[in-house]
């Protein structure tokens, strides 16, 4: 009778299994058919996909990993909105809870997380991978141009500025303003963009009077860089060495 079972169940996995494989092969040619303008690197993944949207000449890193959570699956609404001309480095992994918006020309290096959902972890008598996934906050904004160094991270309800510097291995936990440096875990504001003067200043030397609005910098940039080439040699090892 046990022998009985444990063939069943090993049945049972293999046709779960064979289902999920041949629901993800339609999702991908879906997948690669809507978004023939984004770069797609080896062994990427997206878990609802159909609350995703990508602008047109993004970069997705080999390995790149994104997870839409929870009440996502609910609605019609897209849960994830990448700009234009994003590029996500290698092995970057994203987790969203209620929503995620990434501006235009977003830039991250490889090891990148940006984490807006978590499992319950309040009963620890409870296996943590059968937990509830929960929200982080309301969601997670990074405006025009970001750029997030190697090993960074986004995590909570947060909203970063445009033109800011994630600095390597940093952890942002709270709102940045626009056109900042951060370094440390948690991250901290080390310097700030004087447009006037044309360079990075301390925070001391920085008056909010020079601040412009987001739609005033990305026409700036649109204006100088109205498309940007896909950085294949960093997404991918596909192009082999340079």
């Amino acid at each position: 009778m046990y022998k009985k079972a444990l063939v069943f169940l090993k049945k049972q996995n293999y046709l779960k299994l064979l289902f999920w494989r041949l629901r993800s092969f339609f999702l991908k040619i879906s997948f690669y058919i809507q978004y023939k303008g984004v770069y797609k690197g080896k062994h990427i993944q997206i878990i609802g996909f159909n609350k995703v949207n990508i602008g047109k000449g993004s970069t997705l890193g080999d390995f790149f990993w994104l997870n839409v959570n929870n009440e996502g699956y609910k609605d019609n609404i897209k849960n994830v909105q990448i700009g234009e001309y994003s590029n996500f480095g290698r092995n970057n992994f994203i987790t969203v809870g209620d929503k995620l918006t990434i501006g235009d020309y977003f830039f991250s290096s490889c090891y990148c997380s940006i984490i807006g959902a978590s499992h319950r972890t309040s009963d620890p008598f409870v296996p943590y991978i059968l937990s509830d996934v929960i929200d982080l906050g309301k969601g997670i904004y990074i405006g025009t141009n970001v750029f997030m160094g190697a090993h960074s991270m986004v995590a909570g309800s947060v909203n970063i500025g445009f033109g800011s510097i994630i600095g390597a291995r940093a952890l942002v936990n709270e709102d940045i303003p626009p056109l900042s440096i951060v370094v440390g875990n948690p991250a901290k504001v080390i310097k700030r963009y004087s447009i006037e003067k044309k360079q990075w200043v301390g925070t001391e030397e920085f008056t909010e009077a020079e601040i412009i609005s987001e739609e005033e910098y990305l026409n700036m940039i649109k204006k100088n860089h109205p498309s940007v080439p896909a950085p294949y040699h960093a997404a991918t090892e596909r192009v082999g060495w340079v």
